[in-house]
């Protein structure tokens, strides 16, 4: 049986006690929970050096840079250029900035 050939449940919406649960939330939390297991899962086998230097671990939306070490990325994220453009970042948007080794 192919994916795209399994039915929609019956239901739309599941109640735990008093907690509707819809099954749609359902497939994205499910499917959260599988991303962050498989990208530490990654992380781990490689190995590697994290650092956050900005934010709070809760962003909606993520951007990857790659660099070709991990001390040119934090070089970047150090240099005056890029503090000058983050300070016009800052009055306008929040942001997590991570510097993670071996993704």
């Amino acid at each position: 049986m192919e994916l795209a050939y399994i039915p929609s449940p019956s239901h739309g919406v599941y109640h735990l006690g008093p907690i509707p649960l819809r099954g749609y939330a359902f497939c994205i939390i499910i499917g959260v929970f599988v991303a962050v297991w498989l990208g530490n899962k990654r992380w781990i086998a490689r190995g590697g050096r994290a650092e956050q230097l900005e934010g709070d671990g809760w962003a909606t939306r993520r951007v990857v840079i790659e660099f070709d070490t991990y001390e040119q990325a934090l070089a970047c994220y150090r240099s005056a250029e890029y503090q000058e453009a983050c300070g016009h970042r800052q009055t306008a948007a929040r942001a997590e900035i991570f510097i993670v080794e071996g993704l």
